[in-house]
């Protein structure tokens, strides 16, 4: 894929992050009309882990962007202008102990931006703020890019009491709330350990599973621990993602926030299942993944 000037490849779509004007909602439609594209609208979790990944490590830091998206029509019905609707929840929404975005705050918050202060998470604003257009344009297929075969994955087959989510074979334990080290025991039990989540495509369909299924209102224990404080690690020993799209947010900073005295990685409810930092000692449902013997 190739992208013509002034926009970059960022994932698999062709993005130009206007940092130079700072308009309104409407203003930056028509602005990205004039680079021969439109407001971004992004589709998967891997997309919103590309947009973020690539603000990181440039230098947009502590500048907002409007996205593709309003609820002006219908309150909480968030789609595109051009009536595609908006993916809502984990990853892409900012999610707090307390709160979720959107929440429409007094009324007058009807247009999507990608927030500084929400750590380049979806939040809600007012459609007369004035943010930096992040725009869009359809790639250019390139030769091997029309050739490429597409891998189509078969279905798969998990032992008793798991079940396949995001490519995994996972066992929600709901029956039993232990300790981190305990809910470690009884998924080596059932022939697995707590699971360890490295791509953010996994976090998004844990995060419908939960809620297809209706028990989104459970605490699991995950794989990942900071025995050596500030270096999260998987059981696996994979080094587990910081920041943005996976971890939480907890009174306008994000996790993990709590030192020494959370070194077990949890996905809360509430709190959108983010990643979250808990005391070891806590009791939670096991997550568990199956782990070929």
């Amino acid at each position: 894929m190739t992208c013509g000037s002034p926009y970059t490849l960022v994932g698999n779509e062709c993005l130009y992050f206007m940092v130079f004007a700072k308009v309104t909602f409407q203003e930056a439609h028509y602005t990205c009309q004039t680079a021969d594209g439109g407001l971004a609208n992004i589709i998967s979790a891997t997309q919103m882990k590309a947009v973020v990944d690539y603000i990181k490590f440039s230098d947009f830091k502590s500048k907002d962007f409007w996205l593709d998206g309003t609820d002006s029509e219908e309150e909480g019905k968030w789609t595109t202008v051009s009536g595609q609707p908006i993916l809502m929840g984990t990853p892409f929404w900012a999610s707090y102990l307390a709160h979720d975005e959107p929440n429409d705050y007094l009324h007058k918050e009807d247009c999507l931006v990608l927030s500084y202060d929400e750590f380049y998470y979806m939040n809600d604003v007012s459609c007369d703020d004035k943010s930096h257009p992040l725009c869009q344009a359809p790639p250019t297929l390139t030769a091997e890019d029309e050739g490429a075969a597409t891998a189509l994955s078969g279905s798969l087959e998990c032992p008793f009491m798991f079940n396949p989510v995001g490519g995994l074979c996972l066992a929600f334990v709901l029956w039993e709330k232990l300790s981190w080290t305990d809910a470690r025991q009884i998924c080596h039990g059932m022939n697995g350990d707590l699971v360890a989540i490295t791509d953010i495509e996994v976090l998004r369909a844990l995060y419908m599973h939960l809620q297809d299924e209706n028990i989104a209102d459970h605490t699991f224990w995950v794989g990942g621990s900071d025995a050596e404080e500030g270096d999260w690690r998987w059981t696996t020993n994979e080094a587990v993602d910081m920041g943005t799209p996976f971890w939480g947010l907890y009174k306008y900073q994000q996790e993990p926030t709590a030192g020494i005295f959370g070194n077990c990685l949890t996905l809360k409810s509430p709190g959108g299942y983010y990643f979250r930092d808990d005391s070891c000692h806590e009791k939670h449902n096991p997550l568990c993944m199956y782990v070929e013997p």
